[in-house]
């Protein structure tokens, strides 16, 4: 498994960004999946895991507290995080 890096050239990391990347890492998960996002005529978008995080980091405070307690909700009850970052990365596919 890789480690969580993040692009803090020209940012100061935020304290959701710290929380996201405690919250994968002790999750244990896989930094290196690819999510496939189809897309008219059968032809699929791939997003890196990584792009993703960082996408979800430089959002809007508001998406990231949404993003946070939808994570959280998730984890309480033992489901599947990784369908929510899945669902995540068809939104950034556009």
């Amino acid at each position: 498994m890789r480690a969580i890096q993040t692009n803090t050239s020209n940012k100061e990391v935020t304290e959701f960004a710290r929380w996201l990347d405690t919250f994968i890492s002790e999750k244990g998960l896989d930094m290196d999946t690819l999510f496939y996002v189809d897309e008219k005529f059968g032809i699929s978008n791939v997003i890196p895991f990584t792009a993703l995080i960082e996408n979800i980091k430089g959002g809007s405070p508001q998406l990231q507290a949404q993003i946070k307690i939808t994570l959280v909700k998730i984890d309480y009850v033992n489901g599947n995080v990784m369908d929510v970052f899945k669902h995540l990365a068809q939104g950034i596919k556009q």
